[in-house]
């Protein structure tokens, strides 16, 4: 185990403040990496490994399932169905799943000529276009949000009744965690900009 090179010190500091942030409305407030030794240093390291690579085969193998568009269009249609009416602007969908301006105008054309979504003046500004689903959206959003809940009950049932509580606490705790992460910071954090 080498010790974490100086031009990463940096993030490393904003990583362990993001936790001591969000760890202060828990009840234990995590340890900082320069506190755990080099043996828990290298479990955690195997940890991190294999919730990634955990994680990254429950996407891969629920993906076909859920799938009947692009991620990418799937977050457009998840965000308009989520705030339609108010600002479904190519430039706020963009905005908040964090593509182009010109990538989300492209699929939502494609979505527009499949009968899912349609286009309306804004109400406040005349001169910018919001999109809204159509009956056809609502139903496939749906019929997405069914599929999904499928696959977790089916899911659950194999994991059977102890293991599933013990998921659901863990799953719970994790999510409470992330909530509470300064995004902002974790955001720079993760693409190198502390």
């Amino acid at each position: 185990m080498t010790d974490t090179p100086l031009e990463d010190k940096s993030l490393v500091d904003q990583a362990e403040r993001i936790l001591f942030t969000s760890s202060l409305a828990g009840t234990t407030v995590a340890p900082k990496r320069s506190q755990l030794t080099p043996e828990q240093l290298e479990a955690l390291e195997a940890h991190t490994s294999q919730t990634s690579d955990d994680l990254l085969t429950c996407l891969r193998a629920a993906t076909p399932f859920l799938r009947a568009a692009t991620q990418t269009e799937w977050n457009v249609l998840s965000y308009i169905e989520h705030f339609e009416g108010a600002d479904c602007t190519p430039a706020h969908i963009a905005q908040e799943i964090n593509v182009t301006k010109a990538r989300v105008t492209q699929i939502c054309n494609s979505l527009e000529s499949r009968g899912i979504i349609e286009r309306h003046p804004d109400e406040r500004d005349r001169r910018k276009v919001c999109f809204t689903l159509t009956n056809a959206g609502h139903e496939q959003c749906a019929e997405r949000t069914e599929k999904f809940l499928l696959l977790i009950e089916n899911y659950l049932l194999l994991l059977g009744p102890d293991d599933t509580e013990e998921f659901i606490r863990l799953l719970g705790r994790t999510a409470q965690i992330i909530s509470e992460f300064d995004m902002a910071n974790a955001n720079a954090f993760i693409n190198g900009n502390g």
